[in-house]
């Protein structure tokens, strides 16, 4: 799961538009979820780091959370159209 605080609407867009371009999922507009091997872990961070990172304003933020078979288990899914079941499907898995 990558979450994101990002007051300058051109790069909050970018990476939004990056993710999406990635095969993430938005739960809302900053947050998403998304499949992870670890052939491309590298890239995607290496772009984030490279591409967003320099770019970031004193206050904003970028968060990206691993999560563990288990823990997707256990998700809870109360109100959404989103199906997470893709996510099990996946040996190595990190949700951003």
């Amino acid at each position: 799961m990558i979450c994101y605080d990002i007051q300058e609407d051109k790069i909050r867009t970018r990476l939004y538009k990056y993710l999406l371009k990635i095969d993430s999922i938005p739960l809302q507009k900053s947050v998403h979820l998304m499949s992870h091997n670890y052939k491309n872990k590298e890239q995607r961070l290496n772009w984030i780091r490279t591409e967003i990172l320099p770019k970031l304003g004193i206050n904003d933020q970028i968060h990206i959370f691993p999560f563990t078979e288990e823990c997707i288990k256990g998700m809870l899914a109360i109100q959404t159209t989103i199906d997470l079941s893709f996510l099990l499907e996946i040996e190595e898995i990190v949700i951003l």
